[in-house]
């Protein structure tokens, strides 16, 4: 049988075509209400013949032969149209974080064809949140800098992820203007005083440069609390949540009574 990789590369067309790439929505919770503010689109790949990959079994394979910006203006696509049925019902609604890979910028004019479908599905660039690491940022600068100051002039946020994973988090950090860092759940892997001290440090740092900040991998109540505690505002975990289907997701923090974030309630 070929590897997944081989596999991958050669039926991203037929996994978008027939459905076989899901979206699923991992909740984000505000550390003091305790009120859901926010959910991120993930992908996962039911396969007929491999069974569930998950995105590190396709998500370099795709990077790697180009085609990563197909899986993602699909999985943007996915998520617009989950956006209507519970907003028509007038039903609360929360900002969706979804991912953007470097190549995107590179292999297609990301930004025009992300607002094709945010002005096709009729969604406000107010519940958008671009998610980019800092790999984003490697070649043309220049390019960069230029797309997502057209997302910000368009209304959309920019958010940083996987802050504190790579070697120049912090020199990103000086050359571009983020709405919100999300650091990286390494931080919490090993929950050590040392690391807290650091998770701390990045927290005071970002609220002096007015950036919001969330954190993942949140997966026990001490590390809650500590998070809570040190004023980290957002937080994301299997502590509330896995990555679920949307109607599954809504349905599950709802019985936790996790409530959609309103401007009244948050």
């Amino acid at each position: 049988m070929e590897n997944v990789s081989h596999y991958v590369t050669h039926h991203i067309d037929e996994a978008i075509e027939k459905g076989w790439i899901q979206l699923y929505f991992q909740p984000i919770i505000r550390s003091l209400s305790h009120t859901t503010c926010a959910f991120e689109a993930l992908a996962r790949w039911q396969d007929p013949v491999r069974g569930l990959l998950t995105p590190g079994d396709f998500i370099p394979a795709l990077e790697e032969s180009r085609q990563i910006h197909k899986l993602d203006l699909y999985i943007f696509k996915l998520l617009c149209q989950n956006y209507h049925p519970r907003a028509d019902q007038g039903l609360p609604m929360v900002p969706v974080s979804f991912n953007l890979s470097r190549l995107d910028f590179i292999t297609c004019d990301i930004f025009t064809e992300i607002e094709k479908l945010t002005q096709a599905y009729q969604i406000p660039p107010s519940q958008l949140r671009i998610k980019i690491t800092e790999s984003v940022f490697i070649k043309d600068i220049e390019t960069v800098n230029q797309t997502l100051n057209k997302f910000r002039a368009a209304g959309y946020q920019i958010w940083m992820d996987d802050f504190g994973s790579g070697y120049s988090s912090l020199n990103v950090l000086k050359d571009y203007e983020f709405d919100t860092i999300k650091l990286d759940m390494a931080f919490l892997s090993n929950f050590t005083d040392r690391s807290k001290e650091i998770v701390k440090s990045v927290v005071d740092m970002a609220k002096h440069l007015g950036i919001h900040i969330l954190t993942e991998g949140v997966e026990t109540l001490e590390q809650y609390t500590f998070l809570r505690n040190i004023g980290c505002e957002m937080l994301q975990g299997f502590l509330f949540s896995k990555p679920l289907p949307y109607i599954q997701a809504i349905e599950y923090i709802e019985e936790l009574g996790l409530t959609h974030e309103t401007p009244e309630i948050t």
